[in-house]
């Protein structure tokens, strides 16, 4: 039978500490504060920052949007930017990505404090992570990509064995392929990077102790259903997976990259989408914003 790796005690833990932190910090006279900058109307932008703002109001973190105009030119973005740098009430800096076509997003992430980047989205917080020959969760002085730190969270929350393991990584993108690497690597285990043209890409899966899906992958099956393309194919038993991948059928349900029938009953466990990795994800942003006030 596969376990479901739930999220929400986690989140549970987490927001019962964060409530204690944030507490601690009003006593001092400082609202943990997060600077929200959004370009545009993308309904998953506005459909996280909702969620961003729910989270936030129950453990004391004051939320600030920034709605800048699809067409904002990059001096704007970049001037707003450096208006929450510059405001000592904000603590945190989240840009909501990918940026309209024109803008430059290398250029606006590196605009963002370092002490800000709560998204460990800038170069100097990718650089830290992969300097990094071991990091510790708990007491690292850079942020992590939230999303990836959200992944580890999950497998040693259910303390799923890492160290030794083989780990394969479905995507290679710098918000989870990339860094979750890093952070499995960081904790020993043998990570392979896989992505949509590798060769053998289903037998690569399927040999994984741990098998990340984080390419956006899904499909369209023999029965006219969307669901998630990492199939039969890719899954083995023993095998945990982590399933990172979001996306909405055409009834408006969501799915994960991860063929849920599929792995039901085969794997070892599997985290639900939804109620596995994105309340996680969000929760771990929020705590950045408050480690973020506390440092200061």
């Amino acid at each position: 039978m596969t376990k479901l790796l739930f999220g929400k005690p986690i989140v549970d833990e987490m927001k019962a500490t964060q409530q204690l932190r944030a507490r601690k910090l009003a006593e001092t006279g400082t609202q943990p504060t997060l600077s929200i900058i959004r370009v545009g109307r993308r309904e998953d932008d506005l459909a996280y920052e909702g969620r961003v703002v729910r989270a936030a109001s129950g453990v004391g973190v004051c939320v600030l949007v920034a709605e800048l105009p699809a067409d904002v030119s990059q001096s704007t973005l970049l001037s707003v930017i450096e208006s929450s740098n510059a405001d000592s009430g904000v603590h945190g800096i989240l840009l909501f990505r990918p940026l309209p076509s024109g803008l430059d997003e290398d250029a606006a992430l590196d605009r963002i404090a370092a002490a800000k980047d709560v998204d460990g989205a800038s170069a100097v917080s990718m650089v830290n992570l992969y300097a990094e020959k071991k990091i510790n969760l708990e007491s690292a002085d850079f942020f992590l990509p939230c999303t990836a730190e959200a992944a580890l969270r999950i497998l040693k929350y259910y303390e799923v064995p890492i160290v030794g393991k083989k780990a394969v990584v479905i995507g290679r993108s710098t918000v989870i392929g990339k860094p979750v690497s890093m952070l499995l690597l960081s904790e020993n285990a043998t990570v392979t990077i896989a992505h949509s043209r590798s060769e053998g890409l289903a037998d690569l899966a399927a040999a994984a102790d741990i098998l990340i899906a984080c390419a956006g992958m899904s499909v369209r099956g023999a029965d006219g259903k969307l669901r998630g393309g990492v199939g039969e194919e890719y899954l083995s038993p023993n095998q945990t997976v982590i399933d990172v991948g979001i996306h909405v059928d055409d009834e408006g349900n969501l799915f994960g990259d991860v063929d849920r029938e599929a792995a039901d009953g085969l794997v070892s466990a599997l985290t639900p989408v939804p109620g596995g990795l994105g309340a996680v994800t969000t929760q771990i942003l929020l705590d950045h914003v408050i480690t973020a006030a506390e440092r200061i």
